[in-house]
C-alpha cells in the first residue's frame, strides 16, 4: 500500500471528522422533541416526592435539553465514532496489530457501555434517592436546577464507564511490565474493603443495596485479574 502523506493523511482526518459531526447533528434533530419525556423520566426515574426542579434563569430549559441531546445522541452513535477513528489508524498497523485493536476495541465500547446502563439504571436511582432523602431527613428543602441535575446523571453515567474498564486497565498494567497479577492479588482485601466503603457512603444503609453496587465492581476487578494471570501463563 503506498504512504500518505501528511496532507492526505489530514484530509482524511477531516472526512472522517464531518461524517461524525453530520451523524451527531442528525441525531440530535430527531432526539430533541423527546427531550421533555425524558426530564419527565428523570424526575419520575431520579427524584422522589418533596423534590423541585427549577431554572436559574431563562435559556435553562432549553440549554438543558439541548445538552440532553448531545449526550444522548454521543451515546447513540459511538459506534460509528469508534469505526471512524479505526478505519483511520488503520493504515498504520500490521495484521496482527489490526486483530488486537479489533478485539479490544469491542470489549472496551462493551465494558463502558454496560458501566453507563449500570449507572442510569441501578446506581444513580439508589444513590440519588437516598442522598434526597438523607437531604430532606436534615430539614433541608432540595431544590435542583435542571442542567446541574442532567450534568450529574451524565458526569456519573460517564465516571462509571470509565470504572468498567478496570478489566482492560489490570491487564494492561501487566501486560506493560508496570506490576504482575500477584502484586495486585495481594491488594485484593484493600479493593473489596474501597469498594464496599463507597458503596456505603452513596447507598442506604441496607447491606442488599451496597452488594448490588459493589458486586459489578469486585467481578470487574476478579475479570482483569483472570486475563493477567492467563496472560503470564502464556509466556
Amino acid at each position: 500500500m503506498e504512504e500518505m502523506t501528511v496532507e492526505e493523511h489530514v484530509e482524511e482526518l477531516r472526512k472522517r471528522i464531518i461524517v461524525i459531526i453530520i451523524a451527531l447533528l442528525t441525531a440530535c434533530f430527531f432526539i430533541y422533541p423527546f427531550t421533555d419525556r425524558m426530564i419527565s423520566s428523570i424526575k419520575n426515574f431520579y427524584l422522589i416526592e418533596g423534590v423541585r426542579i427549577i431554572a436559574l434563569n431563562p435559556v435553562e430549559t432549553i440549554i438543558a435539553r439541548i445538552n440532553i441531546s448531545i449526550f444522548t445522541a454521543l451515546f447513540l452513535i459511538s459506534p460509528l465514532v469508534i469505526y471512524e477513528l479505526y478505519m483511520f489508524i488503520k493504515p498504520a498497523l500490521i495484521e496482527n496489530e489490526i486483530r488486537t485493536l479489533k478485539n479490544f476495541s469491542f470489549f472496551a465500547y462493551l465494558l463502558f457501555f454496560t458501566g453507563i446502563l449500570f449507572a442510569l439504571f441501578i446506581l444513580l436511582p439508589l444513590a440519588t434517592k437516598f442522598l434526597l432523602r438523607y437531604t430532606i431527613s436534615s430539614g433541608i428543602t432540595p431544590m435542583l436546577s435542571l442542567s446541574n441535575l442532567v450534568n450529574y446523571i451524565v458526569l456519573v453515567a460517564f465516571i462509571f464507564g470509565l470504572v468498567f474498564e478496570t478489566p482492560i486497565v489490570v491487564y494492561l498494567l501487566v501486560r506493560f511490565g508496570i506490576t504482575s497479577s500477584k502484586e495486585i492479588a495481594e491488594k485484593r482485601r484493600y479493593v473489596y474493603v474501597a469498594v464496599f466503603i463507597v458503596g456505603a457512603m452513596i447507598t442506604d444503609p441496607s447491606p442488599l443495596t451496597q452488594i448490588m453496587v459493589a458486586l459489578p465492581m469486585i467481578l470487574l476487578f476478579e475479570l482483569g485479574l483472570y486475563f493477567a494471570k492467563n496472560y503470564e501463563s502464556s509466556l
